[in-house]
C-alpha cells in the first residue's frame, strides 16, 4: 500500500516515506510528496493576514466499555470513509472534519451565556502552565472572534453529529425521567425518529450554519467541557495547502456505547473496537488506517482499564501537548520520520517550506543513526519502503508509548 493511497493525496515527486507504524511485513510505502505550501498574504480590512498553509480540522476520538462490568474493554468509534471522500477515501478514522467559519460564529458566545450560563471567552481547558499546543496560538480577532480551544471542540462535535449522527451536545434542563432511565442527556428525544435525525444531518452536512439552527431549536450547545484535549497532528510540508491539515484530535469518554447512524455520504460504515482487535484488521488488510490512527491505537492499545484512560487524560490536563510534525531524513539504507523528542528531530523544524525536489540524505545506516543518539522518537523504514520498526523511548507530556 504506497502512502499517498493512505493518505488519498496525488502526489509526484519525492521517494521517501513519512507513516508511523509499528513493522508490518503488509506496510509498503513508496512515499511521493508533492508542492510548495502557500503563503500569498491576503488583505482583510485594514490588516494585511498570511493565508495559512493548511486546514484546520478536528476529531472525536469517543471511547466507550463494550463490556457491563471491570476490567471494561474499552471500545473506540471508528467510522469507514466513503471510497469517494476527497480526503482518506475508504480509510477507517475517528469522526471529524474541517473547521468552518460557523464553528467560531459569534452567536455561540450569546447562545453559551443563554443556556449554560458559561462564558466561552474565558473557559479554561488545560491548567495553568500547561503546554498549549500550536493550533491554539492563533489569537482572536474579527476572523475568530472565539477561542480556537472552543471553535475547534465545536467542530469535533458538529462533524461528528453530521458523520456518525451522535450528538453530543449538554441541553438547557436535562430530563429527570429519562436521566433516572439511563438514558444519557445527549440522546435527544426529538431526534429518536431515524429519518429526522437523518434529515438534519443532511442539512448540516450542507449547509454547516444549521447546526446552530439545530442547536436553537433543541435549545442545547455543544458540550465542549467533556471533550479532553489528546493530540495535534500537521500534515509534512510536503504537501498542498489544500491537502495538508492541522488537526486537533479530542476524547470523549462515555457511559455506554451509543447508537451509530452514518450519514451514507462522508461515512459509510461504523464500528465500535478496541485497538488491538483494530491494528489486527487494518494489518490483514481487512480495514485501511491513516498513519496518526495507527500510532494513536499503537499507544491506546497499553491502555487496558478505564482507570487508565482517565490517568492519561488527567495528564495531558495538567501537562499539555505539543504538535506533532513529522521530518523526514534519508539514511543510508533507509528512511527516518522523525517527531518531537528524538535527537535527530530539528529545533525550529519549518513548518511551511518544503524542497518537493528534494530530501536531507545523511550518510550514517540506520543503525549508526540510533547508536549516536539517546533519545527516539521515530519511525524507520528499509530502502525498499517498508516498515521494519518503530523506535521509541521517550515521554512527552505524559504520552504513553
Amino acid at each position: 500500500m504506497i502512502f499517498s493511497k493512505l493518505l488519498g493525496f496525488s502526489p509526484k515527486v519525492i521517494r521517501a516515506s513519512s507513516c508511523l507504524i509499528i513493522p508490518s511485513r503488509s506496510f509498503r510505502i513508496c512515499v511521493s510528496l508533492q508542492t510548495l505550501a502557500n503563503q500569498n498574504e491576503v488583505a482583510s480590512g485594514a490588516s494585511t493576514v498570511r493565508q495559512k498553509a493548511w486546514n484546520d480540522a478536528a476529531s472525536l476520538m469517543i471511547v466507550a466499555p463494550m463490556n457491563n462490568s471491570e476490567p471494561y474493554s474499552l471500545g473506540y468509534l471508528m467510522v469507514e470513509r466513503s471510497r469517494t471522500h476527497r480526503v482518506l477515501p475508504g480509510s477507517l478514522v475517528f469522526p471529524g472534519g474541517n473547521a468552518n467559519p460557523v464553528d467560531c460564529h459569534p452567536k455561540w458566545i450569546e447562545m453559551f451565556k443563554d443556556v449554560l450560563n458559561m462564558d466561552i471567552l474565558q473557559t479554561q481547558f488545560l491548567n495553568e502552565g500547561a503546554k498549549v499546543p500550536a493550533i491554539y496560538e492563533f489569537k482572536n480577532n474579527e476572523l475568530q472572534p472565539i477561542p480556537k480551544e472552543v471553535s475547534l471542540r465545536i467542530t469535533a462535535i458538529r462533524e461528528t453529529f453530521e458523520e456518525a449522527g451522535i450528538l453530543i451536545c449538554k441541553p438547557r434542563t436535562i430530563d429527570p425521567v429519562r436521566e433516572m432511565e439511563g438514558i444519557p442527556y445527549y440522546e435527544f428525544q426529538q431526534l429518536e425518529d431515524k429519518k429526522e435525525k437523518q434529515a438534519w444531518q443532511k442539512r448540516v452536512r450542507k449547509n454547516a450554519e444549521d447546526f446552530l439552527e439545530l442547536c436553537k431549536q433543541l435549545d442545547c450547545v455543544p458540550d465542549i467541557e467533556a471533550l479532553h484535549d489528546w493530540n495535534n497532528w500537521l500534515t509534512p510540508a510536503n504537501f498542498k495547502p489544500k491537502s495538508r491539515f492541522d488537526t486537533m484530535f479530542y476524547m470523549i469518554v462515555l457511559p455506554k456505547l451509543v447508537h451509530v447512524l452514518v450519514d451514507g455520504n462522508e461515512a459509510v460504515k461504523a464500528q465500535w473496537a478496541s485497538p488491538p482487535s483494530i491494528l489486527s484488521d487494518h494489518f490483514k488488510g481487512h480495514v485501511q488506517l491513516s498513519p496518526p490512527q495507527i500510532y494513536e491505537m499503537v499507544r491506546l492499545k497499553q491502555l487496558k482499564t478505564m482507570k487508565e484512560l482517565q490517568h492519561r487524560l488527567e495528564l495531558r490536563k495538567q501537562l499539555g501537548l505539543e504538535r506533532y510534525f513529522v521530518v523526514l531524513r534519508k539514511a543510508k539504507d533507509g528512511t527516518l520520520f522523525l517527531l518531537p523528542g528524538d535527537d535527530m528531530y530539528p529545533n525550529a523544524p519549518d513548518l511551511i517550506n518544503a524542497d518537493p525536489t528534494f530530501l536531507e540524505e545523511m550518510s550514517e545506516t540506520v543503525a549508526q543513526l540510533k547508536d549516536s543518539s539517546t533519545n527516539f522518537h521515530r519511525g524507520i523504514a528499509n530502502a525498499d519502503g517498508a516498515i521494519t520498526m518503530y523506535d521509541i523511548n521517550v515521554t512527552r507530556y505524559g504520552q504513553i508509548y
